[in-house]
């Protein structure tokens, strides 16, 4: 299937965001909004309602030991990043890469 000549993304967003939470890429149908909440390594996700509601799929990685997403919502989640120690901050780089699924 084709709109306008063009296949649509498979992705309701797709992005890459660094340890600030500055996108550094977008390729999804929708943009993601990053929010970094406090001097804690998570980060307030957001882009416009999935029509999943809360259950949509998320893929996402990190350039550090562990990653995982909290509070999942239509609209969007809190997404933590952890040292090998489990503690706060990055060892990495702090990238993070996320899909979701249209």
């Amino acid at each position: 299937m084709t709109v306008s000549g063009s296949t649509p993304s498979p992705y309701w967003v797709a992005a890459t965001f660094n340890a600030a939470g500055t996108a550094t890429s977008q390729k999804g149908r929708h943009t993601v909004v990053v929010d970094k909440p406090g001097a804690d390594s998570s980060f307030d996700v957001s882009f416009p309602a999935h029509p999943d509601g809360a259950r949509y799929v998320v893929l996402h990685s990190s350039t550090e030991f562990h990653n995982l997403i909290h509070n999942q919502t239509p609209t969007g989640f809190r997404l933590y990043t952890r040292k090998s120690t489990n503690a706060q901050g990055t060892e990495g780089e702090g990238d993070v890469s996320l899909v979701i699924l249209a």
